[in-house]
């Protein structure tokens, strides 16, 4: 959905053809007339022709979308290799969709080449995406741009294959979970770690039970979990190869730490310990970090 008036886009209008949410920067970038970065490979295109309506000839494009949920992606994991009229699923399954939008009739025993292209197609994309696998994403904590930073449970990264919360039902619930942060150190510094259960725009203590939140109608809210009270005694903070440890009071909204640290790259966790007997140990699901 595209309004903009100045460049023209002010009434309805359908785009058929095939485009994905990586074209919107180079787009942008075209619809702007700003300077694309250097040395920067867009995996989408610019699509303002389509936009607005000028496009001749459009090439036929081939885009794959995934949903991995695991820390190391799976080939052909929850994959579709899509054009504008095929659908090839987990690698296996194609779906004609222009006939059969809704994915009921599986094709590929009568189109072998459009799978064996799909598949290539595929092939290559993940021969293209897999080297960074082996890299872990960096949260960059004490740039000015954002001082203080907030991390939250969502980012966790860990060695095995449990849960990591990513909804506010797993907070309030206290999933029995943790993991760590792959954060990279702007700035070599003091720093202010504060370890939370709770976001900071939420005033409660750690050991606090929250009330369940509003009903949505038709579905369960996430918020409508009741918020766990749980006995937190104590507080751990790791960062790479050194660790600290403080009491917690029964009020204590936060744990602080200040503590120095040298810019490059670092893992940060934070752990609370409880007296309550399924959740002796608990994640910090927020940390907000701030370079003084």
């Amino acid at each position: 959905f595209v309004h903009w008036p100045a460049q023209g886009l002010d009434e309805g209008r359908d785009v058929d053809m095939i485009t994905s949410y990586v074209d919107v920067l180079p787009t942008l970038i075209s619809m702007c007339d700003v300077a694309a970065p250097e040395k920067v490979k867009f995996d989408g295109v610019d699509i303002s022709e389509l936009i607005r309506g000028t496009a001749k000839d459009w090439p036929d494009r081939i885009l794959v979308t995934d949903s991995q949920r695991v820390k190391d992606p799976i080939k052909w994991r929850k994959s579709a290799t899509m054009t504008d009229r095929w659908r090839l699923v987990n690698g296996t399954e194609l779906y004609d969709i222009k006939g059969d939008p809704g994915q009921e009739r599986d094709v590929a025993a009568e189109y072998p080449a459009v799978v064996d292209s799909l598949r290539a197609a595929y092939d290559a994309w993940w021969a293209d995406i897999s080297p960074s696998f082996a890299i872990d994403e960096r949260i960059v904590i004490g740039h000015p741009a954002e001082n203080p930073t907030q991390l939250t449970a969502h980012d966790w990264l860990n060695d095995d294959d449990g849960p990591t919360p990513w909804h506010q039902s797993h907070i309030r619930d206290a999933l029995p979970s943790n993991g760590w942060w792959a954060v990279r150190v702007a700035e070599s510094g003091r720093y202010r770690v504060a370890l939370r259960r709770w976001p900071s725009d939420v005033s409660q203590p750690l050991s606090a039970a929250l009330p369940a939140g509003d009903p949505v109608p038709g579905l369960k809210a996430f918020r409508e979990t009741p918020g766990r009270a749980l006995a937190v005694t104590g507080a751990r903070l790791k960062v790479s190869d050194r660790s600290w440890k403080k009491s917690v009071s029964a009020q204590a909204e936060e744990v602080v730490f200040e503590i120095d640290l040298e810019a490059g790259e670092h893992t940060l966790q934070g752990i609370f310990e409880t007296e309550t007997e399924d959740r002796a140990e608990i994640g910090s699901y927020y940390a907000v970090v701030e370079l003084l």
